[in-house]
């Protein structure tokens, strides 16, 4: 009776052990799934604004042969027309956006930029900064009116997403020595119980 009580203590531990680590996981999971699309859309808000930033900064220095005017809403400048000079005029310069984006990170704490790449409407790479090797990339951010390119920047994966995965091997090492010391724990319980046994048989046969 006391072994059977043992055993099912035993696999009830490791069964209410498994659903926390199962729970703990998929909350990780999940987190950070969503922390990455948190980054990887306000890397791309920044990447957008660096890019608006650096058409004005272009059209305050350069003289073109057109007006810069307004959309209908009379707020929102038309970046695609100048942007489509620019590249038409090999003056779009993607190293420059490139150091100026990394400077507006700076700003936001954000890190580990690898580098831009620019897309044509097929999504062939036209030019690119850096190695732009990650897992991370940006919402495109639609550039030109004519040429419809596409600008991505690519993030190697921060250091806190790469601590989860961390926290959850550490689980799962947790997980398997807390059941070795059940079982260890088991065969001693389940050896004093049998040298009890003995003794008590011993003890009767006198």
């Amino acid at each position: 009776m006391m072994k059977g009580n043992i055993r099912i203590v035993f696999f009830l531990c490791i069964g209410l052990l498994i659903c926390v680590l199962i729970g703990q996981g998929g909350w990780l999971y999940k987190t950070r799934k969503m922390e990455i699309n948190r980054f990887r859309q306000e890397a791309g808000d920044r990447l957008g604004d660096s890019f608006k930033e650096f058409l004005d900064e272009e059209w305050m220095t350069r003289k073109v042969p057109f007006s810069y005017g307004l959309k209908e809403d009379k707020k929102t400048f038309v970046y695609a027309v100048f942007y489509d000079y620019l590249y038409e005029q090999h003056n779009f310069d993607v190293f420059q956006l490139d150091s100026l984006y990394r400077k507006n990170l700076e700003k936001t704490g954000m890190n580990g930029l690898s580098g831009i790449l620019l897309r044509d409407s097929v999504g062939q790479v036209l030019e690119v900064t850096g190695v732009c090797e990650g897992e991370i990339r940006t919402v495109s951010v639609e550039a030109g009116y004519r040429c419809r390119h596409r600008i991505e920047a690519v993030f190697q994966l921060p250091l806190i997403f790469r601590s989860m995965i961390w926290h959850l091997v550490g689980e799962g090492m947790f997980f398997f020595a807390f059941i070795g010391c059940l079982v260890w724990l088991w065969k001693a319980i389940r050896l004093t119980w049998q040298s009890a046994n003995v003794q008590t048989m011993g003890i009767a046969h006198l």
